[in-house]
């Protein structure tokens, strides 16, 4: 099993999206094997984010985050509550990293070596709350940005977990969607390639 097209963040020079246009090449550098530290192997790779340090974090539908270095060699499992099944990951500005449970409707938020520091939300359709959240990004301002994949929709979060306002389009605000995987980027800002 090759992990080639799940590590596209993993790529030859930057790549971006801007408005709709793609900027940058994404022509892969290597093709990476699909297995943890000890010989596991992926099963369902949903998510991505290469951090600071340069460590590359995959979201796995077993519950764990997988951690490689740059290089592609498996350094790290961490594992989530049972049941979690991670998908979008984003890193903050002190390092920590959030991570989107689709099936939990939560969002874990974990250090920067993947110890479990809190869980924000849970479960409906009011303010703060999900409904299979995907993806999430971070503003330049420090707050969260969370796409709903059941729930249908866009909440901002300050960067306490706080629910700020829903996206809906009625501000300077665009949501756009590829066809493959609930992914979100407002106008104006730079989102990376997942």
């Amino acid at each position: 099993m090759v992990l080639a097209g799940a590590l596209a963040s993993v790529l030859t020079g930057p790549a971006s999206v801007r408005g709709q246009e793609l900027v940058g090449s994404l022509e892969p550098e290597a093709e990476w094997t699909a297995s943890g530290p000890n010989g596991e192997v992926l099963d369902h790779p949903m998510g991505i984010v290469v951090i600071a340090s340069g460590k590359v974090l995959v979201a796995d539908g077993t519950s764990n985050i997988f951690v490689y270095d740059a290089d592609g060699t498996p350094i790290d499992r961490w594992p989530l509550p049972e049941g979690a099944r991670p998908v979008g990951l984003a890193e903050r500005s002190d390092g920590s990293v959030l991570v989107t449970d689709f099936t939990g409707d939560r969002l874990l938020l974990l250090s920067d070596d993947g110890v479990m520091l809190a869980t924000w939300g849970e479960r409906g359709s009011g303010p703060g709350q999900f409904q299979g959240p995907s993806g999430v990004a971070i503003t330049p301002s420090g707050n969260v940005i969370v796409v709903e994949f059941m729930g249908q929709r866009v909440q901002e979060l300050d960067p306490h977990g706080n629910f700020v306002r829903f996206l809906d389009g009625g501000d300077s605000a665009r949501l756009y969607v590829n066809d493959r995987m609930p992914m979100a980027g407002m106008e104006g800002m730079d989102m990376p390639v997942a």
